[in-house]
């Protein structure tokens, strides 16, 4: 976006300064520190506080399934993440259970970050897809989509639990059905 620079980033925090440059800044989308003035990426998001920008949406990260292969450095088309993905398309958007995949857009980015910073995330990374992601997509298999629902709740609740985050009415987020369950819901401002 070389007209946009990535101080206009809804990324671009200003409040961590380069160690060894004071005049860059951490992109946390990118993890690299950039300069405000710099041509900003191709997933650049307008800040809407720093711009002209009235859409009054904030990005997301990644979704918590994909930090967790990441960890575990299996590959992104691997059997699990495809599993799931199918379950999400197929399944999950075209019931009741649409609101879990808001709900898991809006708090996968916040818990996927700090899973990404345990400095010691390798064991919880196992744990959570021993206890809880192997287990849903051999429901999913099977064709036991309810018990693989109940054991995706109780995977978030567990973690919400684990990460002190809050119980929220989600019903004022607005979505895309094409991007949700990707960690890509928008919350107004």
């Amino acid at each position: 976006m070389a007209d946009f620079k990535c101080g206009n980033c809804s990324y671009f925090n200003p409040n961590k300064v380069d160690f060894w440059d004071s005049n860059a800044y951490l992109c946390e989308l990118n993890h690299k520190y950039v300069k405000p003035t710099q041509d900003g990426c191709d997933k650049a998001v307008p800040d809407p506080k720093k711009t002209n920008n009235s859409t009054g949406f904030q990005p997301t990260d990644c979704s918590l399934t994909t930090v967790i292969h990441e960890i575990l450095e299996m590959e992104d088309n691997c059997d699990a993440l495809q599993t799931l993905r199918n379950f999400r398309e197929n399944f999950l958007k075209k019931t009741k259970y649409i609101t879990l995949l808001v709900e898991y857009d809006n708090i996968s980015p916040k818990i996927s970050n700090a899973i990404r910073n345990e400095k010691n995330n390798y064991p919880l990374a196992l744990g959570l897809y021993n206890y809880f992601i192997l287990p849903c997509v051999m429901e999913i298999k099977k064709g036991n989509y309810l018990e693989a629902v109940t054991i995706w709740k109780n995977l978030i609740n567990y973690l919400k639990n684990e990460y002190s985050i809050l119980d929220e009415d989600y019903s004022n987020y607005e979505y895309d059905i094409n991007t949700l369950g990707k960690a890509r819901t928008r919350k107004a401002f």
